[in-house]
């Protein structure tokens, strides 16, 4: 693409952000203090600045649809999107806080997975010897698997029934590349339709490109985050970060159609959650990734996987 980064920054981006959506980040409170770099007001209010048209807040711990209803009432024109993360403080695979988080006030937008407390997530920081989340000392044997044997447990089809029923969107948050195989397959069994991988390149996780080729196929989306492009990424968990050029690649290879993009802030050591966004898309234009395609994952694929008109 011809011209600077400073030209796209300046010219482009900003017209790429009018109406994004952010699909991933995090807020204050967290079970540990301030951690986090916003609270969901700070974050509907900074995002609107941008021009942005709504945004998905993940917590790993309680469901984030009471601060989304809140924050709806008081910053009209924008959209803060709750949700649910299976982790072991809502019970973790539980259909009834699937249900309940569901009605909650406008209804949980996206039910994410186990996180935390995903199998894969404490094997890959065990082995490691280091503790990844803040406050997070699971131990082995209270890791969540959503398999028993080769087969998706029950609980998880009566969840993936919970999804298809009201209509929104499953993300496969930190599970094995197989057990996101067979949560996919089950999904589409069950009627699910909006499905996100969460950030399968990201080194916990560790995707194969065979496996992201064989969930496209099934209708699922690829996500690539921000944050593990970030020096906190080494800071914080000791991982090495992802080329920015690797996305590039995966979103050519795989398609704007069938790709959406979130930053994963909201950490007090990465940028806050618009100037994330901001960075990321100068970055990717940089790399190649056309305004065309940034705006079919920023808004098309994005309103489609949150159900917003």
């Amino acid at each position: 693409m011809a011209g600077d980064i400073v030209t796209q920054e300046q010219a482009i981006v900003p017209r790429l952000m009018q109406g994004a959506v952010e699909l991933h980040c995090h807020v204050n409170p967290e079970f540990q203090g301030g951690y986090r770099s916003v609270n969901a007001l700070e974050l509907a209010r900074e995002l609107r600045g941008f021009g942005m048209r709504a945004a998905v807040v993940k917590s790993i711990s309680l469901p984030s649809t009471g601060h989304a209803y809140i924050v709806n009432q008081a910053e009209p024109g924008f959209s803060l999107c709750g949700s649910i993360v299976l982790n072991n403080c809502v019970g973790g695979l539980n259909p009834d806080a699937v249900a309940a988080a569901l009605r909650q006030g406008d209804g949980a937008r996206i039910v994410w997975m186990p996180s935390v407390d995903a199998r894969q997530h404490i094997e890959f920081f065990h082995a490691r010897g280091h503790v990844s989340a803040f406050y997070h000392t699971t131990p082995q044997e209270r890791a969540i698997t959503i398999l028993d044997g080769p087969k998706v447990k029950p609980e998880v089809r009566e969840i993936l029934r919970l999804i298809a029923t009201h209509q929104r969107c499953l993300a496969t948050s930190h599970l094995a590349p197989e057990e996101s195989l067979r949560l996919v397959e089950a999904a589409r069994e069950e009627g699910v339709e909006r499905i996100i991988v969460t950030h399968p390149t990201w080194a916990v996780v560790n995707m194969s490109e065979e496996i992201m080729g064989r969930l496209v196929k099934m209708g699922a989306y690829l996500e690539h985050c921000y944050a593990m492009c970030a020096p906190h990424m080494w800071a914080f968990h000791k991982i090495e970060l992802t080329r920015m050029d690797l996305y590039a690649r995966l979103i050519k290879t795989f398609g704007a159609e069938h790709t959406v993009i979130s930053t994963d802030t909201g950490n007090y050591d990465l940028p806050r959650p618009g100037e994330a966004m901001r960075v990321y898309l100068a970055c990717l234009l940089e790399h190649g990734v056309t305004e065309a395609e940034l705006d079919t994952m920023l808004k098309k694929n994005a309103y489609f996987l949150l159900g917003l008109s």
